[in-house]
């Protein structure tokens, strides 16, 4: 049993580093000063270098394992809850009431839970709800299934022995709620395909939610949930040569752009104190160069931005049709500067769980709707050698039978039905099929027919390549 050694030490602790935190201005934090729950901590707690250690590897294979089906316990002390649905109503209004689901700039607060998974527990957790219209529209329908973050030394401050602690070696963790995907499985299966294509991506892996939430009830399952990895986390070092650079997440949907840098609208996800934005105001400025034209303006956007990969990006996410991106709006997109390649920016996607899904917003394969108000893409799209690259993408993942990177429908097909299986006892219920879960839809046939959905998508739009490549002449 975990033991607290000295109550009204740890109390007096607590509340001065609480007061640090208000006098600093760090709002992201629930604890009362009068209330301090340790009742978090009343947990078996084991603590091991793998499971919970600082210098542990990154375990994929176990926390990513995407052939089951995973479970994760949450301990929320019902003080806490009861202030996190407070905040909730106080940004989005009564919980169920179908009112308004503008987006809110308010970002949810950390509160300490316990976290419980297989033979472990991990104490004082940060956690707090996450998202734009997928927690707003979750919130105002009456569906309880709400997106969420965790952060596993959120409390550090407050709680010395969690700095460091770790997840299976990971610090951060986002659980997706699969807002309007009634199959589930677009933000796995967007994080494969373009993964497959070599364009990084977050993992992601299927967990069902249990959450006591301290009200005599015991744990209540949540639902279905896609969990995925933080970027700002172990990604970087696994999927770039270097972890060490500076990773930016625009994500103000009117103003991250890249027509014009300022810092406001391009917070850092590492390296945040470090008070310097030169990378991304000089690749700003590149795009936007107009006294450079055809090759001059190619070489200098080569210097600062891996243009090949963004393509590989713009292939792929034109053809499932991923709309809720830069090009309609500004965010859902991370900008990395890999040191091991003289810091040139590269691009990946996120928050994908509605791709593979018809929208009269989506990015048309020809591009030819693009605004200069988008300059990236305005200005790739409008020369002819990146032009004629990005149809050269498009050929050789979709339609040339002679590479080695040829998408093919049955597999794609084939990989959906393997999630589908995999998650189908879980999505309606529980293991046994007797616990309701929280989801979207109120019939069980949704869930089938969502699958339906997605299959008949991504048939559609290797029909739809095909014939846009060969209007072109390939």
């Amino acid at each position: 049993m975990y033991d607290i050694r000295d109550e009204v030490m740890r109390k007096i602790l607590i509340t001065f580093c609480v007061a640090a935190f208000v006098f600093s201005g760090c709002e992201n934090f629930l604890i009362s000063t009068y209330d301090i729950d340790d009742s978090v901590a009343d947990t078996d707690y084991v603590w091991s270098s793998d499971s919970h250690g600082e210098d542990a590897d990154a375990d994929y294979d176990l926390i990513f394992d995407d052939t089951v089906v995973h479970r994760i316990d949450i301990t929320i002390p019902n003080s806490y809850y009861e202030e996190m649905e407070e905040e909730m109503e106080d940004i989005y209004g009564e919980f169920g009431s179908n009112g308004n689901t503008a987006i809110s700039n308010e970002t949810p607060t950390f509160v300490p839970v316990t976290i419980s998974y297989e033979d472990n527990s991990w104490i004082y957790v940060g956690m707090r709800y996450k998202g734009n219209s997928s927690l707003s529209n979750a919130w105002v329908s009456g569906v309880h299934k709400l997106p969420f973050r965790l952060n596993f030394e959120a409390f550090k401050d407050l709680y010395p022995e969690t700095d460091g602690q770790r997840f299976w070696g990971f610090e951060k963790l986002t659980f997706s709620n699969g807002y309007k995907d009634d199959s589930l499985i677009r933000d796995k299966m967007a994080s494969d395909v373009f993964q497959m294509g070599g364009v990084p991506a977050a993992e992601a892996a299927f967990y069902r939610v249990y959450v006591d939430c301290g009200d005599g009830e015991g744990p209540v399952y949540w639902g279905l949930y896609t969990m995925i990895e933080d970027p700002s986390d172990a990604m970087l070092e696994t999927q770039f040569d270097d972890g060490s650079g500076n990773l930016y997440k625009p994500d103000d949907e009117d103003e991250s752009t890249l027509e014009y840098f300022d810092e406001e609208y391009y917070p850092k996800k590492i390296n945040e104190d470090e008070d310097d934005w030169t990378d991304i105001e000089t690749f700003i400025d590149t795009i936007n160069d107009g006294s450079l034209s055809g090759d001059d303006w190619r070489t200098a956007m080569e210097a600062v931005f891996d243009v090949d990969g963004f393509l590989d990006y713009l292939a792929i996410n034109n053809t499932i049709e991923n709309w809720d991106v830069y090009g309609c709006k500004a965010h859902n997109y991370y900008l990395y500067a890999d040191p091991s390649n003289d810091c040139i920016f590269s691009w990946f996607p996120w928050d994908m769980n509605e791709a593979f899904t018809d929208n009269n917003q989506s990015l048309s394969l020809s591009m030819s709707e693009v605004r200069s108000s988008w300059p990236l893409l305005y200005y790739i799209m409008d020369d002819n050698v990146y032009e004629n690259q990005y149809e050269a993408k498009l050929y050789k993942y979709f339609k040339d039978s002679d590479s080695d990177d040829l998408y093919d429908v049955d597999e794609l097909t084939a990989l959906m039905s393997t999630y589908s299986a995999l998650i189908e006892d879980y999505v309606i219920g529980d293991d046994n099929g007797e616990i309701d879960g929280y989801k979207w839809f109120d019939y069980d046939w949704e869930f089938t027919d969502g699958l339906t959905d997605l299959q008949e998508h991504i048939e559609d739009r290797f029909d739809d390549v095909d014939d846009y490549l060969i209007g072109k002449g390939w």
